[in-house]
């Protein structure tokens, strides 16, 4: 009995060995499921805790939460709502959502707000924007894209330089170089792309493509063409302008233009003065012995500061050959009092006891003898190229000036004694007219008027019965002509009244009547002229053959 219950007591320790390990293992099991469930409801309430939608401040970050809704309020904005599950916004409010591409996409008209759009890209060969979740936008058409080179092309030098000066004339070539290799930007004009301008021109000039190269990074432009067809009188400030779609990088990233206050140099004068015309102009005017000569240029000219450069005078004499040589020279300062400049392009000699009568003469500037306000020299004047005669007594001297001048008061004169000989025949016409005024309104007749008749003279002394006097005799002395038909008219009365009379006294004395007939009609008888208005001789009267004497 003893002995069973001794080998009993090592099994029930064993049992209960195993008991506790089983008991210890179910502990750590049920510990590491509560460590599980708290682990995992802190996650679940750490999830809850960060919620996009109340931070969402507009329509489109409302909708990245995707379990959250927008509601506008009235007035203009809105606030963001979780809803738990898969939220829906308007297109309207959000145009950005990927299914709001297929709607959208074709209304938006910008390259870089059509690749900031959700489901849409810029189609470059249709020139518009297309919903497409496969494509992307170029960086040529939006180079201010993420991973694009949005940096444009920039000036880094110039020539000439800005503020500068070109002193080389019409051999001008402007050099641009930019900060990265250029060219020339598609669908860029070929011919309003670059301009070249001057300050005081109305218009700017447009560089064809064919004068303008681009190698590498630099723009070169040639301005030779151009300026070689002006005369620059002056310097002028002169630039480039570029437009701003007119350069490129090789991304098609444009130059943002060059502007016309941006870039600008001095184009100095380079252009001697030149020698136009000399006054006298030939050996036909003669120089008075203390007169001038005058040479004109083609621009405003000064005489050198130094003074130092002399014209010379030469005397010409013709040698038994026949040829022309200088015997005489006197060199003259081109300074004043001797030379001076004249309505600013006229330079003036004086030649004052230097010239001797008749003589010829012939003057030579040398090179710089005047320059321009650049400085440019004039060319010289050789000997003989400009020759010359002194007057003679003889001559008719002409006050010496610019041949535009002298046709200036030609031109006054003329038309000075043009209407001073007008005047004078209207103001004597009107004295003649004032003078001989009743004469002539007396005399001559007026158109649809009656002529006054003149008034009657005082009769002549001799008497004359009144009988024999027509009703329509009446005096005209209201002229001189008048006067003299009346006096004649009177004679005219007086012959016939006198022959009237030897007729009477016929057969009182018939044994003289035939002799006195006779007498009257071959010796005695007189002819009585009529006087007549009408033109050619009047018809004359005899007494005897028109009835004036009896049988």
């Amino acid at each position: 009995m003893s002995h069973g219950f001794t080998e009993m007591a090592p099994r029930r320790l064993g049992l209960r060995r195993r008991l506790a390990l089983l008991l210890l293992v179910q502990a750590s099991a049920s510990n590491q499921f509560r460590g599980l469930q708290a682990a995992t409801s802190t996650t679940f309430t750490t999830t809850r805790t960060v919620d996009p939608c109340p931070s969402a401040a507009t329509a489109c970050e409302c909708a990245a939460g995707e379990i959250c809704v927008w509601k506008p309020y009235a007035q203009g904005g809105g606030v963001c709502e979780n809803v738990g599950t898969k939220g829906h916004i308007d297109c309207f409010l959000c145009a950005q959502q990927a299914h709001c591409a297929t709607i959208t996409c074709p209304g938006i008209a910008s390259p870089c707000s059509c690749a900031a759009s959700a489901g849409c890209a810029w189609d470059d060969v249709a020139s518009g924007c297309v919903s497409s979740l496969l494509s992307s936008t170029s960086c040529t058409a939006c180079p201010t894209q993420a991973g694009c080179d949005v940096d444009p092309p920039l000036l880094a030098s110039y020539y000439p330089q800005r503020g500068g000066s070109h002193s080389s004339g019409a051999d001008l070539r402007v050099v641009l170089r930019f900060t990265k290799n250029v060219k020339w930007c598609s669908g860029s004009s070929m011919t309003d792309a670059v301009s070249f301008w001057c300050a005081g021109s109305v218009n700017e000039q447009s560089v064809p493509r064919t004068h303008m190269q681009i190698s590498s990074g630099a723009l070169t432009i040639d301005m030779s063409w151009y300026l070689s067809t002006v005369q620059l009188e002056s310097a002028r400030t002169c630039g480039i302008s570029i437009l701003s779609t007119a350069i490129c990088d090789e991304d098609e990233i444009p130059f943002a233009g060059l502007e016309r206050q941006d870039y600008s140099f001095e184009l100095l004068d380079t252009n001697p003065p030149i020698l136009i015309d000399f006054d006298p102009n030939g050996l036909s005017v003669a120089v008075p012995l203390d007169g001038s000569v005058n040479l004109l240029w083609n621009e405003p000219v000064m005489l050198p500061v130094g003074g130092d450069l002399q014209a010379i005078l030469s005397r010409l004499e013709v040698d038994s050959t026949g040829a022309t040589s200088a015997v005489q020279s006197v060199p003259i300062d081109l300074k004043v009092p001797s030379a001076e400049i004249i309505s600013s392009s006229l330079l003036r000699i004086h030649l004052d006891t230097l010239l001797r009568a008749g003589k010829t003469y012939t003057l030579e500037l040398p090179a710089g003898a005047v320059t321009d306000f650049a400085g440019n020299p004039c060319a010289d004047l050789p000997a003989q190229a400009y020759n010359f005669r002194a007057a003679t007594g003889g001559d008719v001297v002409v006050t010496q000036g610019s041949t535009s001048s002298t046709a200036v008061g030609v031109v006054i004169l003329i038309v000075s004694l043009a209407v001073f000989c007008t005047l004078a025949g209207g103001i004597g016409t009107v004295k003649l007219w004032r003078s001989h005024a009743s004469k002539l309104k007396a005399y001559l007749p007026t158109e649809g008027a009656v002529r006054r008749k003149p008034v009657k003279s005082a009769p002549i002394s001799m008497t004359v019965p009144e009988t024999s006097k027509p009703a329509s005799y009446e005096s005209t002395s209201a002229s001189p002509f008048a006067e003299e038909k009346a006096r004649a008219e009177s004679a005219y009365r007086s012959a016939a009244a006198a022959a009237e009379r030897l007729g009477k006294d016929a057969p009182s004395n018939p044994s003289n009547s035939s002799t006195e007939a006779k007498t009257s009609a071959t010796a005695g008888g007189t002819w009585a002229q009529r006087p007549s208005s009408k033109a050619g001789p009047s018809p004359k009267v005899h007494p005897g053959r028109d009835g004036f004497l009896g049988d």
